[in-house]
Order: structure tokens, then sequence, then C-alpha cells
């Protein structure tokens, strides 16, 4: 069986190894479009962050109050005066440096981004992560980024300033619907013009680890109802908003064990 975020996944397996042949790629490795194969990829990394998205009471910096956090949902921007850039570069100049230090400083390892051009031609980035992080930090380390790489000259010679407002975040308050919505917004083709790079994205928990699997306990009916599976292509599906409470306790304190690792990973 396999763990999702929402459901547990009941299959066979096969009675010996599938081989798989491999093919030498006719087409650009990253064509800024989404394929199959990279809706697949994001599906599994949207999945994966949901299940290391747990509620989490957090202290909010700016009002000093408590606040139940999830997800943050965060937009990075380029003043539209700017030098076009393309994607492959916005990331070398931009992005990837900021990530890095979203990292260092406040241990952002989990998290999928996505790159986008507005009608302009101008390049932007929404980053969706359980990381809270105080709005300022993230505004200022990235106008940091910017001006470092000579990408406010237009903005400050016309506001003598170094600090546009650059950046948005907003919290994911309903998370039921954000898997289906994520999957969808990452994986679609908008792009009316060659990208030269990457459009999407993860953290290297989410790339290389697979879902959580487990062999089935013989005793699965003490916990799920045979009524409760849904059949469908030639796999049982076990739907609920936390399916793994309905597992038994080791396979639950396996499970966290999973999770812990994958927290960790840097």
């Amino acid at each position: 069986m396999q763990v999702r975020h929402s459901c547990i996944i009941f299959y066979s397996l096969p009675s010996r190894p599938l081989t798989h042949s491999r093919h030498t790629l006719n087409y650009k490795t990253y064509s800024g479009k989404s394929t199959s194969g990279a809706s697949k990829r994001i599906k599994k990394a949207v999945d994966l962050l949901l299940q290391l998205s747990p509620p989490t009471w957090i202290t909010n910096t700016v009002t000093s109050r408590q606040e139940l956090h999830t997800l943050s949902f965060i937009t990075l921007t380029i003043p539209g005066g700017e030098k076009r850039l393309t994607a492959s570069e916005g990331h070398k100049l931009l992005l990837a440096p900021w990530l890095l230090r979203m990292k260092r400083k406040h241990g952002m390892k989990t998290y999928i981004w996505k790159a986008e051009f507005q009608k302009n031609g101008q390049l932007h980035y929404h980053i969706t992560t359980p990381s809270w992080i105080p709005y300022y930090s993230i505004r200022d380390e990235w106008n940091n980024i910017m001006s470092g790489a000579g990408m406010l000259a237009d903005w400050q010679s016309k506001h003598a300033s170094k600090m546009p407002n650059s950046t948005d975040v907003h919290k994911v308050y309903k998370v039921d619907n954000i898997q289906a919505y994520l999957s969808k917004y990452l994986a679609k083709n908008d792009q009316d013009k060659e990208t030269k790079g990457k459009i999407w994205d993860c953290s290297m928990n989410l790339k290389k680890n697979k879902f959580f699997t487990h062999p089935e306990p013989s005793d699965r009916h003490r916990y799920i109802k045979h009524t409760q599976i849904e059949e469908i292509n030639r796999c049982g599906i076990f739907k609920a908003k936390n399916p793994v409470k309905f597992l038994p306790g080791q396979i639950q304190s396996d499970y966290k064990k999973y999770l812990s690792a994958l927290t960790a990973e840097i």
C-alpha cells in the first residue's frame, strides 16, 4: 500500500520485475512546456509538499500574535522597466540565490516554484512552501539580490530607492482544494515565447523521494472496511482527510519517521 495526502492506495506487486527500455531524448530538456512526465512529477511533488505541511501554530513577528499556519504562497516580481531575462538567466541571477538565503536564514527546505512571464515579457516567480517567513525578510532579500544583479537600475533612477514593492505573500487557507489547484496551475502551458530554462522545480526532498509504501496489514479489515475502498484501475483507493490515522499504530509510527527524514533533509 502507498500513502498519499488524502488517500491510501492498495495494489498488487507484479510476479516478476518490470523492465524499462531507454530511449534517447529527441527534444530539448527544458522546452518551456509541461510534458506528461512533468505533470506526474508535479503531482507527486505537490502531494509530498502537503504531507509535509501539517497545520502549525507560529508567532507572527509582525503582529506578535499566534496564528495557525499551513502554507505560504509567495510572489517575486521584477520591476517592468528592467532588463528582460530568460528563465535560465532569472534562475541563476535571482531565484537560486534567494532560495539559498531563505534556506540558510529561515530554514526553508521544502518548496515548489513556478516561473511565469507577464504580458510585458517580464519574468516573475510563484513559490509555495510550508515555511512561515516574515514579509519584510522576503522583500528585503529579493530586492537586495536584484540590486546586486543590476536589475533595479531603472527603478533607482526614477525613485531613488532600492526597495520596490516587488513581493507578495499570502497564507493558503483552503488546503482541501490546494492540491488540485497547484497541480493544475504548475502544469499549465500558457507561455507564448521561448523560456530557455526551467519553468518549475522543487526542493530536493520532494524531487528525489518516493511515497511512503508498506506491506498491507493482514488485519486491514479492523481499520478500513472493504466497502470504503473504491476500485479504480486495478487499485483499491481509500479516501480520507487524514488517511494515516486509519492504519495500525506501528505503521503510523513508521510513517512519522518517514516524514521526519524528509523534513530533516537538506
